[in-house]
């Protein structure tokens, strides 16, 4: 059976304990890299290698909600409703209304869908080669026109609508999915994750980039404590959040002065949330790191 085909299914629950933040893995197998992460409905989500989508209702604790297939996961998010869209390798996305049951499908695309938001009433998912698709319940997609070419990591809704960050320093900007403009970053680094919190967007990359906007339009230099790669920020408990290779994480109250803390671990951290009161980070080999404040993690 081809990937496509193997993509049209419906996959239920295992109700399995899958990987724990306290004990690791608690079957025999090794946990999937987990590449991204939300939360929504007291439930976080992550995803990752082999289309795992792994929950949790603790941050701790994760349960392996799909069966493994060859691919990965990049991106999911919650529409603040009842909608969970999970997007990756080969154009393969996952929808579910209860984060138990999960409907496979494909966009009619081959390229990498790497990143997903959801605001103004639109899902959209950011990919290789500038691809950005939009639809406004997660089941039917429209492919929009932008105005790059290079690969997008990463979109996040704010205040001043959408903002996908790409490859070079690529920034470009939509009030709600649809027509896309170009904006400075000041920057040819390439940038791996965004997120919005408090008025502010940040946007992290590589060699400790990150950079600051208000509006999405005009972006300053933040401190760059660090000189790693960084791969993902988020808001919560009136702090700016940053993860990043070799167990990274920043904290910072303004988004902009932003502050070196001890993980405690050296794996790599690709995506990171707050919900409930606490941040939950997530990385290679299944690990999971939690924190109430974004600065002392367990």
């Amino acid at each position: 059976m081809n990937r496509a085909a193997e993509c049209f299914v419906t996959l239920l629950a295992s109700a399995a304990l899958l990987f724990s933040a306290a004990c690791g893995s608690t079957g025999d197998d090794f946990p999937p890299n987990l590449y991204a992460i939300t939360f929504g409905e007291g439930v976080f989500v992550a995803v990752g290698q082999d289309y795992s989508i792994a929950t949790s209702i603790d941050g701790e604790d994760f349960y392996l909600e799909a069966a493994s297939i060859e691919g990965v996961m990049q991106g999911v998010a919650f529409d603040g409703d009842d909608t969970w869209v999970a997007c990756g390798d080969d154009g393969v996305i996952a929808t579910s209304t209860n984060t138990s049951t999960w409907y496979f499908d494909l966009l009619p695309t081959d390229k990498e869908l790497r990143g997903i938001d959801h605001g103004a009433g639109n899902f959209v998912i950011v990919g290789d080669d500038g691809l950005v698709a939009r639809s406004p319940n997660g089941g039917a997609w429209d492919n929009e026109e932008t105005p790059t070419n290079v690969n997008l990591e990463d979109v996040a809704f704010g205040d001043n609508g959408f903002v996908a960050v790409g490859h070079d320093g690529v920034v470009i900007t939509s009030d709600d999915g649809r027509g896309w403009t170009s904006r400075h970053s000041g920057t040819i680094e390439d940038f791996f994750g965004i997120g919005f919190g408090d008025g502010t967007y940040v946007a992290v990359g590589r060699n400790g980039l990150i950079k600051f906007s208000h509006n999405g339009v005009d972006w300053f230099d933040a401190t760059m404590p660090i000189v790693i790669n960084l791969r993902d920020v988020t808001y919560g408990e009136g702090v700016h959040v940053v993860v990043g290779d070799e167990g990274t994480t920043l904290s910072s109250s303004d988004g902009e002065h932003f502050v070196v803390r001890d993980s405690g671990s050296d794996r790599d951290f690709d995506s990171v949330t707050h919900g409930d009161g606490l941040f939950v980070a997530v990385g290679r080999g299944g690990r999971i790191l939690n924190s109430e404040n974004g600065t002392h993690w367990f």
